[in-house]
Formats: structure tokens, C-alpha cells, sequence
């Protein structure tokens, strides 16, 4: 009869085993939440497609075609192509020019509303230096060059 004196059985390294493959309903609902995680990811970036999908789950590409995946895959590729195009739907549409004229038109007012209060600011600094004697031409004389030697 043969012992095992002296020998250790050790494990892989980085592991505790080997990990059962995903199969059946629990293939399905993880390859879901890849999808909708990548959905929300740029095309450039995280292109969804079957071969990405089945290295990130573990499986094969046939396991995805045999849980009829393919639909899910294509349905959620149209997703991410309509959340990423410049003229999707997701994207804001074009205004019209009567919009954007009443846009700018507001965005103008709010211009000259900060310009007004700076020159506000303007007039008491003048002011005051006036009242305190100052000349104010002396205050916003430019600075000469300082020495260097």
C-alpha cells in the first residue's frame, strides 16, 4: 500500500479552485448586466459584440448562441449606437431659430447684468479714491519694470 509521506497538496496560485462556468438562466441574467453596463459605455471604448461577451463571462461563443443571447447582444448594440450618435435620439435636438435667438437674447441680458455690476464697482473705487484724496490716474498707472542688477 502506497503513502503520501512528504507530500503536500497545494493549490494554484491567485485561486481557490476552479470556477464552475456560468450555464443556463444564470448565463443569461449576467450576460444581461454586462450588456446594460456596457449599453452606457462609449462604442469606441466597450464595443458590444458576441466574441467581448463571452470572454468577460468565461463561456464560449457557442454557449452565448445556444441561450439565444445573439437578440440581446443586437438589441443592446442598438441601444449604445442610439446613446452615442450625434443625431440620435438620446442627444438633445435642434432648436429652432426662434429659440435660439430668444436663448441668446436671454444669455445677453445676463452679459450685460455682470458688466453692470463691475462698472458699479468701478465708479465706487473712484469714488472713494476721490473722497480720500487720491488720484486715480496714479492708482491705475502702470507698474514700472523692477531693477534687475
Amino acid at each position: 500500500m502506497a503513502t503520501n509521506k512528504g507530500k503536500v497538496r497545494r493549490r494554484k496560485p491567485g485561486g481557490k479552485g476552479k470556477r464552475r462556468r456560468l450555464r443556463g438562466q444564470a448565463l443569461v441574467q449576467a450576460a444581461q448586466a454586462v450588456l446594460i453596463r456596457w449599453s452606457k459605455l462609449s462604442p469606441e471604448s466597450h464595443p458590444i459584440n458576441v466574441s467581448r461577451l463571452a470572454n468577460k463571462l468565461g463561456v464560449t461563443r457557442q454557449a452565448i448562441y445556444g441561450n439565444k443571447l445573439i437578440e440581446k447582444v443586437g438589441e443592446y448594440k442598438a441601444i449604445q449606437k442610439k446613446n452615442f450618435s450625434p443625431r440620435g435620439e438620446g442627444m438633445s435636438r435642434r432648436r429652432t431659430p426662434a429659440e435660439r435667438l430668444s436663448l441668446m437674447q436671454k444669455e445677453n441680458e445676463d452679459l450685460k447684468r455682470i458688466i453692470d455690476g463691475w462698472v458699479e464697482r468701478w465708479a465706487a473705487v473712484e469714488y472713494n479714491t476721490r473722497m480720500l484724496g487720491i488720484d486715480a490716474d496714479k492708482i491705475f498707472a502702470p507698474v514700472p519694470p523692477p531693477h534687475r542688477k
